[in-house]
């Protein structure tokens, strides 16, 4: 609701004028207009400011009873220099005691809860009984504004209080009474149902936590461990670093990584301090081999990639860990056969000349201990073989793997398992 600048303060802007002109010399006895209109000026002021005090007393009695409903007044004065703006703003609101219904546990935010909410909405819609506004801005120098702001006080404060006798009447409150209390019954109906739900969810969580628990037991006991959850891997393997975070998995490699991270605090968009996780280039890598042991050691030196931060991100492999812990090329890995501390990677070996790759005629071989490598047509030089048959790899605790005829590079951990 807006107002124009009422007749009053126009009134009292044209009186403050011609004050100023009868406190002119014209003639006559001198300083007799000039007497007589600051006495008219002070009369004036001194009924608009006793009425404008007995206005606010009366909003302010209103403001602080809240028993019927909840109203405040405010009075906004944004005057510069010759020009008096001013405005009113109130708003008048019926006191509701709100149902308080319980959230979501799921989180998905079902329809039962849209509907609850959509409820509510309308609820405090119709609370709102009414939100007034005037405003007025007026030409008129220092000397009269006090007066002008006074007037306008009574204006916007009579204002308000028939707004308030119109809207807090008995029988309009009593109206919206009623359409708040048929919301509600509205509310009040949908609140078994909501509870049953997240009781159905409760129950639903708490198996699905013992079905897991039973996953999670069978993985690791069998040595698949990457079946288990990631709460159940940190607890099994338990990293070697006082902050640590699970950055992969791999069932190919029976591996797990966990990172080395120290927190760190940075400002938010709105300038509350929060934290996060930085990694330090260190490493767990773990897992259980087919043999049914736990292996595990630090993995130092990972390549870090940074955000736009400058942060060391967590976003590493077992890959990014397998390729700095055998001295091989990433790409190189998916192509690789892995037993225990060994990898086997098909290459192309160079031509016979070369010295590196000479390859001396060995039935079998015996590259680091308890592992054995064998084929009829089998050739190596220690880090090169190849063989026109099938190789068999064995050790005495990992399974044997075949691998098909060709040629191969053997990668080794610097650590035998």
């Amino acid at each position: 609701m807006r107002v124009k600048q009422s007749k009053q303060l126009k009134k009292i802007a044209r009186m403050h004028g011609q004050a100023c002109a009868a406190a002119a010399p014209c003639g006559g006895i001198p300083g007799v207009g000039q007497a007589r209109a600051a006495g008219e000026k002070k009369e004036i002021k001194m009924k608009s400011e006793k009425l404008s005090q007995q206005i606010i007393e009366k909003i302010h009695k209103i403001e602080n009873d809240g028993t019927i409903v909840n109203a405040s007044f405010k009075i906004i004065d944004s005057s510069v220099k010759a020009e008096l703006r001013l405005s009113a703003v109130w708003t008048i609101r019926r006191i509701v005691d709100e149902i308080k219904y319980p959230k979501d546990l799921s989180g998905n935010a079902g329809e039962l809860w849209n509907s609850m909410s959509a409820l509510a909405g309308e609820i405090t819609k119709t609370s709102k009984l009414l939100e007034g506004k005037n405003a007025a801005t007026i030409k008129i120098n220092k000397n009269g504004q006090a007066e002008a702001k006074n007037q306008f006080i009574i204006a916007a404060g009579r204002q308000f209080l028939a707004d308030y006798k119109k809207t807090a009447s008995k029988s309009a409150i009593k109206l919206i009474d009623k359409k708040i209390a048929d919301l509600q019954a509205q509310q009040k109906a949908l609140l078994p149902a909501i509870r049953k739900c997240n009781s159905e969810f409760c129950a639903e969580r708490k198996n699905a936590k013992i079905e897991q628990g039973k996953i999670n037991a069978a993985a690791l006991s069998s040595g698949r461990f990457w079946e288990a959850d990631d709460t159940a891997i940190k607890q099994y393997f338990r990293p070697q670093f006082a902050k640590n975070y699970l950055a992969d998995v791999s069932k190919k490699w029976r591996a797990a990584l966990f990172l080395e991270c120290v927190e760190i605090s940075y400002k938010g968009y709105n300038s509350n301090c929060r934290h996060k996780l930085h990694g330090t280039g260190r490493g767990y890598l773990c897992g259980i081999d087919d043999n049914g042991d736990d292996w595990g050691f630090i993995v130092n030196n990972l390549s870090q990639s940074y955000d736009d931060y400058s942060n060391a991100a967590l976003d590493f492999t077992v890959e990014d860990a397998m390729s700095n812990v055998f001295s091989i090329d990433k790409t190189d890995l998916n192509k690789c056969t892995r037993q225990g501390d060994l990898l086997f990677c098909p290459v192309k070996i160079k031509t016979a000349d070369s010295h590196e790759h000479f390859l001396t005629p060995a039935e079998q071989w015996e590259p680091r201990a308890a592992h054995l490598i064998t084929s009829p047509t089998l050739k190596h030089n220690s880090v090169y073989f190849c063989a026109d048959n099938d190789i068999i790899v064995q050790h005495t605790s990992h399974a044997a793997i075949i691998l098909p005829a060709g040629d191969y590079r053997l990668y080794m951990s610097a650590d035998a398992d």
